[in-house]
């Protein structure tokens, strides 16, 4: 038994740096231990030794089990200061909305409403925004999803709604001097023709921030401002 364990020790020292292999060496070296048993000969396992196998067994699904799973929640991602601003949206919202510019064009005059906004965090990495409210008399709800790429050192975001059969996406950066988030985003228009325009998210302290949307006319480079949006933290959320 004690020349199987010292070869067992030989082999774990060429392969010293992997983990999974120090365990595995681990579970052999206790297989030696209470069998007196190494390789794979048959042998005979007589009423205590197999008591003593059975106790065995239970330590090594612990091993199992608990070790990989320890070891992949040190190595979890964390949340950067740039995941923490997502935070800043959390909560419930209600929402002034001016609308500017319709499915036909330039409205006259510009067309008021309101709405209300829910915001969740999935984890730490993630935020969920559900709104609903009434646009131009419609009944209107919406649904959008933001995060932070560290790869592209962007905010990401996507935007679906009961008005659209497409998405919006969107990939943005945030300025802490004016705490301003800008987001470029890209679609399909009310047309069906592709779209192109931008989100200005202006945070003025915790409880309320202004959302202006501007899109690029048909035809035109110039960027029209059509929406705005002035959000205020809901009474109940204080």
């Amino acid at each position: 038994m004690l020349t199987c364990a010292v070869s067992l020790l030989r082999r774990h020292e060429k392969h010293k740096h992997s983990q999974v292999f120090t365990v595995y060496m681990a579970i052999r070296l206790l297989v030696v231990t209470v069998t007196g048993h190494c390789g794979h000969q048959q042998y005979h396992i007589n009423v205590r030794r197999k008591g003593k196998l059975m106790r065995l067994w239970t330590l090594i699904v612990g091993l199992v089990f608990v070790l990989p799973v320890s070891t992949v929640m040190a190595q979890l991602p964390t949340a950067s200061d740039e995941h923490k601003i997502l935070r800043l949206e959390q909560g419930e919202w209600d929402a002034a909305v001016t609308m500017f510019v319709g499915p036909a064009g330039p409205y006259d005059q510009p067309v008021k409403s309101t709405g209300k906004e829910s915001n969740r965090m999935i984890g730490d990495f993630w935020i969920v925004s559900d709104f609903s409210g009434d646009f131009g008399g419609m009944s209107f709800t919406g649904q959008g999803q933001f995060g932070y790429d560290a790869n592209k050192k962007k905010y990401i975001g996507t935007w679906i709604d009961s008005l659209s059969p497409s998405i919006t996406k969107m990939v943005g950066s945030y300025d802490a001097d004016s705490k301003t988030m800008t987001y470029e985003t890209s679609g399909m228009g009310m047309d069906g023709n592709p779209s192109k325009g931008k989100n200005v998210v202006i945070y003025e302290g915790k409880d309320k921030r202004t959302m202006s949307m501007y899109m690029a006319m048909p035809g035109e480079d110039k960027m029209m401002k059509v929406m705005e949006i002035v959000y205020t933290r809901a009474q109940a959320d204080k």
